[in-house]
């Protein structure tokens, strides 16, 4: 699903495939066993969210994918399980080209096209139950669930031609036969001029896309990327009257997420170690945060970056200040983990408080990480 034309940087999606082999070990004594098992998903009555109702967090529930192949090892479809702590509540069968996101309100939104037609579901980890949210004859690339309103915001595709037709929004109680509204046209539909046609043009034929929303609910940053680097549309979700703020260009990676009034993505690199950037939403300038970066998470409110770097032996974590840069040694941070990146890249999501990140490895479970322990500021 998520095609790149550059050199990947691995180490995260290392971590990613590395993490689906040890399928489902998402908190100790997690029982998310064959299907004949685990239940699917009985249909809701309503849906788990309510239209322009703040979601309540729920802290600990989870979702991981497993890939379905056949005899000759090609992708045929995907089993997504969701739970909580402990226990996997429901499993549900997902197409080949299929996305999931979350949990958020113990929600997970996942995009299921069976070739004809694209579906999003919402699985109430709670509940152990399944909504249908939205119905189209269009491709839903991906979606996401905001978490002030219960609105659902899409990225579709068009069927035949594979052409983006933009990012949408809809109520997430509305149901499978709603009418979406355009939040952001396509990167090509984009009304641009100077510099800003200019830093579109340059980031080539777009292979990705991918979107995050500010801690407030507000902003919404819908990340395009192609051979020439990326670019970031920040839109005002509440003036849809505000032309769009654009930052971009050949330096940047993928996008990690919001800090305040920047934005922190990766540097775009052929593997890693690599830089972690932050833009500045009102002038487009990036300045590096971190070097030498082996894995990286911000936390929900952008208050903290978590950096593992390269270190002679070995590495070693930091915890960094997005608005200021300065760096601190990470004291109780556990050796052999790192955080793990979420959006299109994430094989697995685990709902965590703001003040977190999701860290993990190989051989260890997902499970948050409240950095700010006090340690000795570095340079």
């Amino acid at each position: 699903m998520r095609k790149r034309r550059w050199p990947v940087r691995l180490g995260a999606s290392l971590v990613v495939v590395a993490g689906s082999l040890a399928a489902l070990r998402l908190q100790a004594g997690v029982d998310a066993g064959p299907k004949n098992v685990v239940p699917a998903p009985a249909a809701c009555s309503v849906s788990p969210v309510g239209a322009g109702e703040e979601v309540t967090p729920q802290l600990g529930t989870w979702w991981k994918t497993v890939d379905r192949l056949d005899p000759t090892g090609t992708l045929v479809g995907r089993q997504v399980f969701v739970g909580r702590n402990g226990a996997a509540a429901a499993v549900a069968d997902l197409a080949a080209e299929s996305a999931v996101s979350g949990p958020v309100g113990g929600v997970v939104v996942a995009t299921s096209d069976d070739g004809s037609q694209s579906e999003i579901r919402l699985l109430s980890v709670r509940d152990a139950c399944s909504w249908v949210a939205y119905q189209t004859e269009s491709v839903v690339r991906s979606a996401i669930l905001d978490p002030k309103g219960g609105t659902l915001l899409l990225h579709l595709l068009d069927r035949t031609t594979r052409a983006d037709r933009g990012i949408w929004k809809l109520s997430g109680a509305a149901g499978p036969d709603a009418d979406p509204v355009l939040v952001a046209p396509s990167l090509g539909a984009t009304d641009a001029t100077g510099g800003t046609a200019a830093a579109i043009a340059a980031i080539g034929i777009v292979w990705s896309t991918e979107l995050r929303l500010d801690a407030r609910g507000s902003k919404l940053a819908v990340q395009s990327c192609g051979d020439g680097g990326c670019l970031i549309r920040v839109v005002e979700l509440r003036n849809g009257s505000a032309e769009p703020l654009v930052v971009g260009g050949p330096a940047q990676g993928d996008l990690l997420g919001f800090a305040g009034d920047e934005l922190v993505t990766w540097s775009r690199c052929p593997g890693l170690p690599c830089s972690v950037v932050s833009w500045n939403l009102l002038t487009g300038g990036g300045r590096i945060l971190v070097d030498e970066t082996r894995s990286a998470g911000l936390t929900g409110d952008g208050r903290r970056l978590v950096a593992v770097v390269a270190s002679d032996p070995g590495s070693r974590a930091l915890e960094v200040d997005p608005a200021t840069g300065a760096g601190r040694p990470l004291a109780g941070f556990p050796p052999g983990v790192g955080p793990l990146p979420g959006g299109r890249a994430a094989s697995s999501g685990l709902e965590v408080a703001a003040d977190e990140i999701v860290i993990g490895s190989p051989a260890r479970d997902p499970r948050a990480f409240r950095p700010g322990a006090p340690a000795e500021v570095v340079s």
